[in-house]
C-alpha cells in the first residue's frame, strides 16, 4: 500500500485537505502546491502566534497506527518509498536497530522486526507472551518486554529470564513505552498517582515525577529533567526532581486551532524539536493532526494528517 500525501491545515471546521491524492503532494508541506493558504489561515486568525510555515520541513518517520494495526513509513522528501503493512495484534513500541535498517514492533504477543526500506518482515520476532505494550534490544543482547503492568527481561529468543519488580503501593503501573536511560535505569508510567518512575533492574524506586495526566512515554535529558508526554493535556512537559514543569510543548489551550487530542508518544529530533502524536482514539473526533512538530520554545512548525489514517498512537522520525 502507498501512501499519496496531503498537505493538511486546521479550519474553523476541522481539518482543510489541499491538493488531490492523486497529486502525491509531501504530506504537510504548506509551501509545495499552495503557498497562499497558510496565508489565508493566518489572515482568518486561526494560526496566528502558533504554525510557522517551513517550506523545508520534510520527514522521514515511522508510524503506528493502533485503531487500524497498521505500521506505516513515510518518506516526504521521497513519498514513493512510502509503504504501510498490516501488523500483529494491538502494535505499539518502535525501537530502530543500531545500523538504522531495521525496527522493532511491540505487539501483543511479543515483538516483530521489520527492514526499514521494504516493509517487510526480517524473520526476527518474540511470541508466547500476552497484554505486551513495550519491546525493546538492550546492549548485552538481551530484550526488555512490559505489559501494562510488569516487566520481564527476556533472552535474545525472546525466553523470559525473571521479571523486573515494578514500585509497590500507591503507584499503580500504567506502562506504555519503557525507556532505558544512559545511566542504565528503566522509566515508566503510573497511575495513582499519575507519574513516572525510574527504577534500576532490581526494582529499587530511584525517583517519582508527578505528571498532570497519564504519562505514556518519558525519557531522561542530559540535564536531569524528565520530558513525558502527558495524555490529555496534548503537551510533552519537561519536569524536575521538584515537580515543576519547566517547558511545555504543545498543549490542547496553547493551541486550539489545532484540535489536539491525547498525546501518546513523540519522538527528539537532534535540533531539540519533538514530534508529537494527537491521539484520535478514546471517542475523540479527530479533527486536528496527527502529528504536530514543535520547537523547543513551543512552536508549531510541521504537522502531518492522512486521509487513511485512523489514530496514530507513536512515531519514531527517522530524518
Amino acid at each position: 500500500m502507498r501512501d499519496q500525501g496531503r498537505i493538511s491545515l486546521p479550519s474553523a471546521s476541522g481539518t482543510a485537505t489541499l491538493g488531490s491524492p492523486s497529486k502525491r503532494i509531501p504530506d504537510s508541506d504548506p509551501m509545495k502546491g499552495a503557498p497562499m493558504c497558510v496565508a489565508i489561515a493566518l489572515g482568518m486568525g486561526l494560526l496566528a502566534g502558533s504554525l510557522q510555515a517551513a517550506p523545508d520541513v520534510k520527514h522521514v518517520f515511522l508510524a503506528v497506527d493502533n485503531g487500524k494495526g497498521e505500521l506505516r513509513y513515510v518518506n516526504q522528501p521521497d513519498p514513493s518509498k512510502n509503504w504501510t503493512v498490516k501488523t500483529a495484534a494491538k502494535p505499539r513500541d518502535l525501537r530502530l536497530s543500531e545500523d538504522g535498517k531495521r525496527v522493532l514492533l511491540s505487539v501483543n504477543d511479543g515483538a516483530i522486526e521489520y527492514e526499514i526500506t521494504t516493509g517487510k518482515e526480517t524473520g526476527f520476532k518474540i511470541s508466547g507472551h500476552t497484554g505486551i505494550q513495550s519491546a525493546q534490544k538492550l546492549e548485552d543482547g538481551n530484550y526488555l518486554l512490559a505489559t501494562g503492568g510488569s516487566i520481564i527481561l527476556c533472552d535474545k529468543n525472546g525466553r523470559a529470564l525473571r521479571k523486573i519488580p515494578t514500585v509497590k503501593g500507591g503507584s499503580r503501573p500504567y506502562i506504555r513505552l519503557l525507556t532505558v536511560t544512559k545511566d542504565n535505569t528503566i522509566l515508566y508510567s503510573a497511575a495513582n498517582p499519575k507519574s513516572v518512575i525510574e527504577i534500576d533492574f532490581e526494582g529499587r524506586l530511584l525517583k517519582q515525577i508527578k505528571l498532570p495526566q497519564t504519562g505514556y512515554k518519558a525519557i531522561k535529558l542530559e540535564n536531569g529533567n524528565i520530558l513525558s508526554s502527558t495524555g490529555d493535556t496534548g503537551a510533552v512537559l519537561e519536569l524536575n526532581d521538584r515537580n515543576q514543569t519547566v517547558r511545555t510543548l504543545g498543549g490542547v489551550k496553547n493551541f486550539p486551532e489545532l484540535a489536539l487530542t491525547f498525546c501518546s508518544g513523540w519522538s527528539r529530533l537532534k535540533n531539540g524539536n519533538v514530534v508529537a502524536t494527537s491521539w484520535h482514539g478514546h471517542g475523540y473526533k479527530g479533527k486536528g493532526p496527527h502529528l504536530i512538530a514543535y520547537t523547543p520554545d513551543n512552536r508549531v512548525v510541521w504537522t502531518w494528517s492522512h486521509a487513511e489514517v485512523k489514530q496514530i498512537t507513536n512515531v519514531l522520525v527517522i530524518e
